[in-house]
């Protein structure tokens, strides 16, 4: 029996709009996953994570953590953990395709066009911590099978 998978959340601007956001959809397969980002100080605060076994795949993705970017920190953001997308290259190493950006909040991406358009074959995330402590981060996949 498929298992259904629901999103809604609803955004409200103070005296103006509300805007609900829903989404339904009946994936072949859902991954749940967690991971500890280290310290810079410690394994050079790098965590890369398998998130599909074969690129656009994806559905929907979601990646929430246990610190954020604070984007009014030191200009240079001294405090920030990093996510980039990627995937295996030769040498068996997590190769970034594109740029890698700050996460400064939780990140929801839906549509297999969009989650295709952050960076061409993409199979791995790779999170990058420069907090003083470690990073917690937990990620939510839905795809294809």
């Amino acid at each position: 029996m498929p298992e259904n998978v629901s999103f809604t959340a609803q955004v409200k601007v103070d005296g103006g709009p509300t805007m609900p956001i829903s989404l339904s959809l009946t994936p072949g397969a859902y991954d749940k996953l967690s991971a500890t980002v280290p310290a810079a100080a410690k394994a050079a605060g790098v965590a890369a994570v398998h998130v599909q076994p074969v690129a656009e795949l994806a559905q929907l993705l979601i990646i929430t953590s246990s610190s954020y970017v604070d984007m009014t920190d030191t200009p240079d953001l001294s405090k920030k953990l990093t996510v980039g997308f990627g995937q295996v290259d030769s040498s068996g190493k997590f190769a970034l395709i594109g740029s890698a950006f700050n996460l400064d909040g939780p990140l929801v991406i839906s549509g297999k066009g969009a989650l295709a358009s952050i960076a061409t074959g993409w199979t791995m995330v790779q999170f990058s911590n420069n907090f003083s402590g470690d990073v917690t981060v937990s990620i939510l996949v839905c795809r294809d099978l």
